[in-house]
Formats: structure tokens, sequence, C-alpha cells
């Protein structure tokens, strides 16, 4: 996620640079250098900080824990301020979803922040409330993500379900602690935005009309946007001219 203003992360100080929300698939595990190809790739476009979750359990869903493993051992961007973001499930206890090493990485504030993908579940509500007033009691933000990628780009054996909008509504209203809704249209980022709740927040990677960013930046300020990019698969410099691009538009 590229931000431009203080995003809501615990214990990391924030400057007029770029992040961005890195999605590191299995390629990028298994090498080193390929790792340290991303990391220049970052650097050159200006992003100084990288947050990383597995794209793998984004995709499916399933063995979480391997993932989170994974993650904590391969998850550091070379060259790159990098801050892991693990995934994690509902309906089970965090430190569960965490296991043991996650549990002590928060206690030492190396993760800040943890991510769930809700899913269809009936009960969706409930669960990422009950997750929420968790993240709190540990002093986490949460990422909640509402849509993970436009399924014409992806593989027919993956099969992600997007979060309705009425339950984003719902969410947004009720919702405790710093709270990122990720993946919004235009249409959903405007509702949430429409609450002026000051620790809910939405990113911008799936946004569908044109002119979209610049228009929401407008009305609302940019304190609750975070303008964002999934690396590697799309290039981060993508997020970076958006940004630029919505910034030149509002400098006319």
């Amino acid at each position: 996620m590229v931000e431009r203003h203080e995003p809501p992360v615990r214990g990391v100080s924030v400057r007029e640079d770029t992040c961005v929300f890195a999605d590191v698939s299995s390629p990028y595990e298994a090498s080193r250098a390929a790792r340290s190809d991303l990391g220049s790739g970052l650097r050159d476009v200006e992003v100084e900080r990288a947050w990383v979750s597995p794209l793998e359990a984004l995709w499916s869903g399933t063995d979480l824990p391997g993932a989170n493993a994974r993650l904590r051992k391969w998850g550091r961007v070379p060259g790159v301020s990098t801050r892991p973001v693990p995934i994690v499930g509902l309906g089970v206890p965090l430190q569960d979803s965490l296991g043991a090493a996650w549990s002590h990485d928060v206690l030492v504030q190396r993760v800040s922040t943890v991510r769930v993908v809700p899913g269809p579940s009936p009960d969706v509500v409930d669960g990422v409330l009950a997750l929420a007033d968790e993240c709190v009691g540990h002093g986490l933000g949460l990422i909640v993500q509402a849509r993970v990628s436009d399924p014409r780009c992806m593989s027919p054996d993956v099969t992600p379900v997007d979060l309705d909008p009425g339950l984003i509504v719902d969410l947004a209203q009720r919702v405790s602690g710093s709270t990122v809704f990720a993946g919004l249209r235009e249409a959903e980022s405007r509702a949430v935005l429409r609450l002026l709740k000051p620790n809910v927040y939405v990113e911008t990677s799936h946004l569908d009309t044109p002119d979209a960013l610049p228009r929401l930046v407008a009305e609302w300020g940019s304190a609750r946007i975070l303008f964002g990019t999934h690396a590697p698969l799309f290039p981060p410099l993508v997020a970076a001219w958006r940004v630029r691009a919505a910034n030149a538009r509002l400098a006319l």
C-alpha cells in the first residue's frame, strides 16, 4: 500500500515516504535473489517500507499456519524495511492462528497488523467483530480483505469470494480499533468514508471507475485512504504512478 500519511500501524514512524503492501508468492520464497530484485524494484520507485503477506493464503484461504510459517521464514524483502502481516482465520483465538512464534513477534512489536479474508461464512460479521476486539486487546491493527482479485486475471483453480458490500458497511460501522478495508470498489469506498470514523481506512487497489482516486481524495482527503497495488504480481511502480497522478490533478 503506498501511503502519504500516518498509517494505522503500531510502532512505525512515518516520514513523507512510500510503502507498498507486498503479497509475496512462492517464487519469492524460494530465491533470495528474486527477493533482492523485488527490493531493488521497490527502492527504484522510492518505496522504503513494505507490509508483506503470503499470497497463496489470500488465494486459497487454506493452510494458514503453513503459509504464515513460510512468511516468517521468507517474508523479509532485502533493502526495504519490512513488516510481516500474517493471515488469520475467523472463529479461532488469535494466538491459535498465529502460533507461539508469531505470538512472540507480536509481543516484541515485529508484527503490528494482521489480515483476514472473511469469505462466505454466514457468521462473518460476528467473526470479524470478535477478531477486531481481540486485535485491540493485543494492540494490533486489522486488515479486512473484502476482495482478493479480478477473477479474469486468476487461475480457474482459485475461487475467492468477495465480501458482500452491505456487510462491508455494517462492519465498518461497528468495528473497533484501527481497521483497513482492502480491495474496495469506488461505491464501497464512499459508503465507508461517509461514516467519518477515524479508525477505519479504505484501500484503493481495486477501484473500478475512471478518476475514482482523485475524486475520493478531493472529497474526503487522504487521511483515511491507502493507495495501493500488490507486488510482485503488479509493479509497485503502478502504485507510485497512481499517487503522483492524483497529486498532480489536485494541484491543477
